[in-house]
């Protein structure tokens, strides 16, 4: 093979490889098949889950530790704020659930003393500081995270 056919084939692969891991819109970042994006702005709970959807995603609904931590390391190289994720007990106090999927939460990361409940906190906020959940009311307005497959 000469070695214009070499450079040919590296660039072809090299173009394929690029299209096949960028999966996500612009605006959204890839990490671990999944596409995240981070709001520029804050709103309330309902609102945030809202444009998600409107965008064909969901706030993150975290599966577990390994998508916690990716979540997070996102935020924290954006220097991003507190933040909802999908996460609440509106319907049964005590009873985490994922916001769109509902299905019932197993993995959480509370601050100390968290959930407290104070005076009927029902949604999750994730603090900036520590890296770790928060209930919050619904209504505040945070900044927050969707995420949808790539």
């Amino acid at each position: 093979m000469d070695s214009a056919k070499i450079v040919t084939l590296f660039l072809m692969i090299s173009f394929f490889k690029a299209v096949a891991s960028r999966n996500c819109e612009d605006g959204w970042e890839h990490q671990n098949g999944r596409c995240y994006y981070f709001s520029r702005f804050s709103t309330n709970f309902v609102a945030s889950m809202y444009f998600c959807k409107r965008f064909e995603g969901a706030l993150v609904e975290i599966e577990g530790p390994n998508e916690y931590e990716t979540v997070v390391s996102l935020a924290r190289a954006r220097n991003f704020p507190d933040f909802y994720i999908g996460l609440t007990d509106i319907f049964s106090e005590g009873n985490w659930m994922q916001a769109s999927s509902y299905k019932s939460q197993t993995y959480f990361r509370w601050s100390p003393g968290e959930p407290n409940n104070k005076r009927n906190q029902d949604c999750v906020q994730v603090y900036r500081a520590n890296s770790k959940m928060d209930d919050v009311w619904c209504t505040e307005n945070l900044h927050f995270v969707c995420e949808k497959g790539s």
